[in-house]
């Protein structure tokens, strides 16, 4: 367990380009996390953004506090990466019953990434979403519970972002079907599954549905709804399968983008049709993939600015692009008729190659640098006083320091930031026009991040 965290944590502090060289919050970091903690002596968990709570953050932007505020910034990119990384390591420990913990590790450590997804605490959630996945989908090993530990362990993760209601009906749809396995005694495959799904954590199980119940309420009781836009299902999944999956798989558009939606089809095929792996090994592969399909299925059906195809959405297909390799991996286990070993090597060989390919996105584009150091210097004198994140111009918030010394955050359009219902022009979708395609082409992230942040605040994002 050390080992793996040790490779993870500093393979994720490789990949957070800058984290410590250039002191910045990142987005809502600092608009929001750092901003409506600042003055206050309690943690802020009940105070839902987006419409769902993100608790662990929270807990992250409080423990902060103690500390100078010169290093914040620091502060919540270690946290971050220490939990990112403590999330991977998990994934990887829970999975090695099944796939080799080589090809997990590698599955994260050598994707590309083209955002903000490592080392800011804003998107920890993506890690811990994966985990909440691999936790509640996956048996552990042995059959081992977590009691009390996994029941706590679950809710945490549930109660930060809203991956938990995404994980929902994929719980229900196999906990029905093992039902139902029960009263079809001569299929065997439905007797696999009943088997298996009586070897999940129950403890973490009822954590994850309790935190379930309770995001969707703050959901249902907050300014906002489920998402900004609704889609009709055709563009959405065009848009899907065509379009943001090769992009987001191959890390830009393919020469035939339609075969990537054939090509997993195949997979899954070869998965489920070969003899050589157990049910168990399929159930833990199709199931956190099931996972994270529809985690970018739903971004893409529901979130506006998911109608531009570009590199710099990837967080929304983290999980996909790791479980695009274990499937992968399943899929020649299913069928390979040599050793175990030499597929473990000629997959780990491509994925090194696709690595290598891919080497200028390895690792995040480095932050614009807002000056935090002097940022922070001014926060000292009595005021209100507009603080810039590394986003770019365009992000910023405002704080108040009192005659004693005192400070807080005051409120802006990022603490209400709403997720209300309503529907999308047909005609409006497929943005794929300048600025975002040349040639066929995805234009690729060739600015400096100084240059990218002008020209966001340019466009007025």
């Amino acid at each position: 367990m050390v080992v793996v965290f040790t490779l993870m944590f500093f393979g994720v502090m490789w990949k957070s380009t800058g984290f410590w060289s250039v002191p910045t919050f990142w987005s809502e970091d600092g608009a929001v996390f750092f901003a409506q903690q600042l003055g206050q002596s309690m943690p802020r968990f009940f105070t839902p953004y987006s419409g769902y709570l993100h608790t662990l953050i929270r807990a992250v932007a409080w423990a902060a506090t103690p500390f100078p505020l010169a290093w914040q910034p620091q502060v919540y990119a270690v946290f971050a990466i220490i939990i990112s990384a403590a999330a991977l390591t998990f994934v990887v420990r829970r999975l090695a019953q099944v796939i080799p913990p080589v090809i997990v590790a590698g599955s994260f450590l050598l994707s590309w990434t083209n955002a903000e997804v490592y080392g800011y605490i804003t998107n920890v959630h993506w890690f811990t979403g994966m985990a909440l996945a691999v936790l509640v989908l996956v048996p552990s090993i042995e059959g081992a519970r977590g009691g009390r530990a996994g029941f706590f362990v679950a809710l945490l993760l549930g109660l930060t972002g809203p991956f938990c209601l995404v994980l929902v009906p994929i719980v229900l749809a196999m906990l029905a079907a093992a039902y139902i396995s029960s009263k079809v005694p001569w299929s065997s495959w439905l007797a696999s599954l009943r088997v298996y799904a009586q070897g999940l954590d129950r403890p973490a199980m009822a954590g994850f549905l309790l935190a379930s119940v309770i995001q969707m309420s703050v959901l249902a009781a907050s300014d906002g709804g489920a998402a900004p836009y609704v889609r009709p299902w055709q563009e959405w999944t065009d848009l899907l399968l065509f379009w943001q999956l090769p992009v987001h798989l191959f890390a830009g558009l393919p020469a035939f983008p339609a075969l990537v939606p054939l090509l997993l089809v195949l997979l899954v095929v070869a998965l489920l049709c070969g003899r050589r792996i157990d049910t168990r090994t399929r159930l833990a592969i199709l199931l956190p993939f099931a996972f994270a399909v529809a985690v970018g299925a739903l971004a893409i059906a529901t979130i506006s600015y998911m109608l531009t195809v570009n590199l710099e959405n990837d967080r929304y297909f983290l999980g996909l692009k790791a479980v695009v390799w274990w499937l992968i991996w399943g899929a020649l286990a299913a069928n390979w008729s040599r050793s175990p070993q030499a597929l473990t090597v000629s997959v780990m060989a491509t994925m090194l190659a696709w690595a290598v390919m891919n080497i200028d996105h390895l690792r995040r584009p480095s932050p614009w640098d807002a000056g935090w150091a002097a940022q922070a210097a001014s926060l000292k004198t009595p005021g209100i006083h507009r603080v810039f994140v590394g986003k770019g111009p365009g992000w910023s918030f405002e704080v108040q320091t009192l005659s004693d010394g005192s400070m807080h955050g005051l409120p802006s359009h990022y603490w209400s930031r709403t997720r209300k219902l309503h529907g999308a022009d047909p005609f409006d979708a497929l943005l794929r026009g300048p600025g975002d395609l040349e040639d066929g082409k995805v234009k690729g992230d060739d600015h400096t991040a100084d240059q990218r942040a002008k020209d966001d605040h340019d466009k007025g994002l």
